[in-house]
């Protein structure tokens, strides 16, 4: 697991979370990986990467984790550019309800955390 993966509870698929932060220990012959996650119910933890499972999202929605301004609610957020028009939008997937896609023009949700490449650090 790694910054920025979309995860579930093991035994309840309907909690989403983001992976904040990565801890890793290691003895002779075993390694344990702890991960902190931001619940999409406002919820902080840290468990044992063996209670989460990854889901697999397109890389590109992973970049940016925001918060809306008036709901609270997280979610991921992509940056397009419309070619037609020549402007910007954002689109944005509410971690409680991921497969509905909000559109928007204006700033309505703070930036949380930026997961940066290994090129940008």
């Amino acid at each position: 697991m790694k910054v920025g993966d979309l995860v579930c509870w093991h035994d309840k698929r309907a909690l989403l979370g983001v992976v904040v932060k990565v801890a890793e220990a290691r003895s002779d012959d075993q390694q344990w990986i702890a991960c902190k996650v931001q619940w999409s119910n406002g919820v902080r933890s840290t468990h044992s990467s063996r209670q989460l499972v990854k889901l697999n999202i397109g890389e590109h929605m992973k970049n940016k984790l925001v918060k809306g301004i008036q709901s609270g609610e997280y979610g991921h957020a992509t940056k397009v550019h419309n070619h037609k028009v020549g402007m910007d939008y954002i689109e944005v997937r509410m971690l409680d309800r991921y497969e509905h896609v909000h559109t928007c023009t204006i700033p309505s949700f703070y930036l949380y955390y930026e997961v940066l490449g290994d090129d940008d650090v």
